[in-house]
This record gives C-alpha cells, sequence and structure tokens, in this order.
C-alpha cells in the first residue's frame, strides 16, 4: 500500500508491444517512450500519475484514457457516481440542452411525466439551492411533484442521464455495476436511449 512494486503498459499493434515496465524504481521504457526516464519516479504513484503531473507530452493520451473511465464501484462496492440531486439540478439548470433531452427520455420511461422545470430557492445568506419540480399528466389540479416523490427509478435516470449524455458526446468508458438494479421494469426503456 505504501509503493509501487510494479507496473507494465503494453500495446497491440500487429503483436503485443511492451511501452513501459516499472520494478520498484527501475524503468524500461520503448524509444518512443524515452522522455519517461527524465521523469523522477516516487515509490508511492505510477509512471503514469507521475510522467502526466510532469506534462510528459507522451503520456498524454494514455492519461486521458484512464480519465476518461467512469465506474461507479471500488474496493469497498457500489458507490454513488451522480452527486446529489440538488447538484444534479443546477446542472441541468445551467445546462438546458441535457435538461431538454433528460425530460424526452424521463418522458418516455415514465408515462405518468409531462415535464420537468429546475426551480430555485434563495436563502437567507444569498445562497441558492436548485431543485427539480416534476409535472405529472393528471386531472388533479395540484400535478407537480417534488423529486423524493419519484419512483427510485425515476430519481435514478434523472441524477444518471447528465453521465450517460457526457460519455456518448465527449467520449469514454462508462462501467456500471448492477445497472439492471438501479431501474425498476418500467424503466427499462432507458436502453433505447442510452446503448
Amino acid at each position: 500500500r505504501e509503493h509501487v512494486l510494479s507496473e507494465k503498459l503494453s500495446r497491440t499493434i500487429k503483436r503485443q508491444t511492451t511501452v513501459f515496465e516499472r520494478t520498484g524504481n527501475k524503468l524500461y521504457t520503448t524509444r518512443e517512450f524515452a522522455a519517461l526516464k527524465q521523469v523522477k519516479l516516487r515509490a508511492n504513484a505510477s509512471v503514469i500519475s507521475t510522467a502526466f503531473q510532469y506534462e510528459t507530452p507522451c503520456i498524454l493520451p494514455i492519461y486521458s484514457f484512464f480519465d476518461s473511465i467512469h465506474v461507479n464501484v471500488n474496493w469497498l462496492g457500489r458507490m454513488n457516481v451522480y452527486g446529489d440531486y440538488r447538484q444534479i439540478a443546477k446542472y441541468y439548470r445551467e445546462h438546458p440542452d441535457v435538461l431538454s433531452k433528460a425530460v424526452s427520455i424521463i418522458k418516455e420511461c415514465d408515462l405518468g411525466i409531462s415535464d420537468i422545470s429546475i426551480r430555485a430557492l434563495k436563502e437567507e445568506n444569498g445562497q441558492e439551492h436548485f431543485f427539480p419540480v416534476f409535472k405529472h399528466d393528471t386531472k388533479a389540479s395540484d400535478n407537480q411533484l417534488l423529486f423524493h416523490s419519484q419512483s427510485l427509478g425515476t430519481q435514478t435516470l434523472f441524477n444518471s442521464i447528465p453521465l450517460y449524455i457526457a460519455v456518448l458526446e465527449h467520449g469514454g468508458i462508462l462501467v456500471m455495476d448492477e445497472f439492471d438494479t438501479d431501474f425498476s421494469s418500467s424503466h427499462s426503456c432507458q436502453n433505447r436511449f442510452i446503448f
């Protein structure tokens, strides 16, 4: 846990080639990655991380690749990658194009919802908080409900859509453990929009 024992990065074009290999503080590289030998290795950090901090050009695409991987699980188990619904609401408020896409998807998945608006509440200290209001197609006059009144599937869909859209539009890899358990069977339609 206190230091890196070894690490290796390989690539395959016609055959597998080791790009660099580190054992302790000894580093082997190909000619293309020889600039890595100029980086002062740290015992507790990877070659990729350290070279990125030195802004070593040959490592930037590799670092970007690994940085573009989004996961919802770590060594402790599943984790919340979406953030608090108020943070997500603020994001939607600042990105109306993403909100518009989210409303379209959620309307298809939750047949009772006809619209979603993002509202703001300003506290006495001037701090603003954002929250979603879900409009439902009902005959009742009070057809607007808050986030916590929605099904767990709708809540998860509301929170997760910005991440899905970001990965699809800007590139990256999304690794989701127990994806199917986040959505009830009535929300299985998200597969049409996401995949």
